[in-house]
C-alpha cells in the first residue's frame, strides 16, 4: 500500500507548483502532465481547439474530452502506484517512515517548487 498527495504528484511532475485544480487551466495543465507521461487520455490540446467564439458566447464549452479535477486526482494516484509497481526508480518517497511515507512519481526531488 502506498500513499499519494495528487497535489504533490502533480506539483513534482510539472516542477513547479500546479495552478488551481477547480480551474479550467489547472484542469487542462493536470490532463497534459499526465499525457505527455504517456497516460492512454486525449491530449487537452484537442479539446481545446474546439472551442470557438460561438461555443463562448453561449456559454456552450465542448470538453467532453476533459476529466474531472477528482478524476484526475484519482488517474495522478494510479499512475503513481503504477510506477511503484513496474519501474520503482522513476518513484521517490517522502515523510517520516513511522507516521507514513507519501510517494511521488519522480525519482529526484528539487529543493523548491514554486
Amino acid at each position: 500500500m502506498i500513499e499519494v498527495h495528487p497535489h504533490a504528484c502533480y506539483g513534482t511532475l510539472l516542477g513547479r507548483r500546479p495552478l488551481q485544480k477547480t480551474s479550467l487551466e489547472g484542469r487542462l495543465q493536470r490532463q497534459m502532465v499526465l499525457y505527455m507521461e504517456g497516460v492512454d487520455l486525449a491530449n487537452p490540446v484537442h479539446v481545446i481547439e474546439e472551442v470557438s467564439r460561438h461555443h463562448l458566447l453561449t456559454g456552450e464549452l465542448p470538453l467532453d474530452g476533459l476529466y474531472s479535477h477528482d478524476s484526475l486526482d484519482a488517474l495522478v494516484g494510479a499512475y503513481t502506484a503504477f510506477l511503484v509497481d513496474q519501474r520503482p526508480g522513476r518513484t521517490s518517497q517522502i515523510g517520516d517512515a513511522d507516521e507514513g511515507l507519501i510517494t511521488l512519481p519522480v525519482s529526484v526531488l528539487k529543493d523548491s517548487y514554486s
